[in-house]
């Protein structure tokens, strides 16, 4: 396990961070949670150090600057890298509905085995909601947690979660939707 959180890593260290991984390619944990990466600190971890962690089960990346082009360099090469993840971590970050969409289309595609995903106050809406329930829970049927508190999804978006994705996540026994606007219509779905 290898948890620094507030570390200031920066893009900098991102580069120094990602040879180190060479050297660990036992990790299971890897914890960078508020380090600053942002979009470009994010691109040289997925590029140059996850394909060292073949066994990597949890990646905290929580508050870390991530916006739609570091969710996209994730989807597109980082999470094909991490076969074996159970737990992602990405909230705080300024996801949006693009970056949610890009994760739900080409990232979890490789995420056969996630349990629990992190996704508070990421700047969802209704289409992120819907990206993620069309898309991206397909293939997340071992899903037990799924924490999308402190967004903007809606009743439309607690709707779309219902009605098509939901139910390819059998096992999911949390649904944190607190302080999105659901109001009696989403909760019935």
């Amino acid at each position: 396990q290898l948890y620094l959180r507030l570390c200031k890593i920066g893009v900098e260290g991102a580069e120094t961070l990602a040879q180190g991984l060479q050297y660990v390619p036992e990790l299971r944990c890897l914890g960078l949670f508020d380090n600053k990466l942002g979009n470009e600190g994010l691109h040289i971890l997925v590029n140059k150090g996850l394909e060292h962690c073949p066994k990597l089960t949890e990646l905290g990346l929580g508050k870390n600057g991530i916006g739609a082009a570091g969710a996209e360099a994730l989807a597109e090469a980082g999470l094909a890298k991490c076969s074996e993840l159970q737990e992602l971590w990405l909230n705080d970050n300024a996801l949006g509905p693009r970056g949610l969409e890009v994760l739900a289309v080409k990232g979890f595609v490789h995420c056969g085995r996630l349990k629990r995903l992190f996704l508070e106050r990421s700047e969802l809406d209704e289409e992120a909601a819907r990206a993620l329930a069309r898309h991206g829970l397909r293939h997340c049927p071992e899903l037990v947690g799924l924490y999308l508190g402190g967004n903007a999804i809606g009743n439309s978006g607690a709707e779309e979660l219902a009605d098509h994705g939901l139910r390819h996540c059998p096992k999911l026994s949390v649904l944190d939707l607190a302080g999105n606007g659901v109001g009696t219509r989403g909760a019935e779905a």
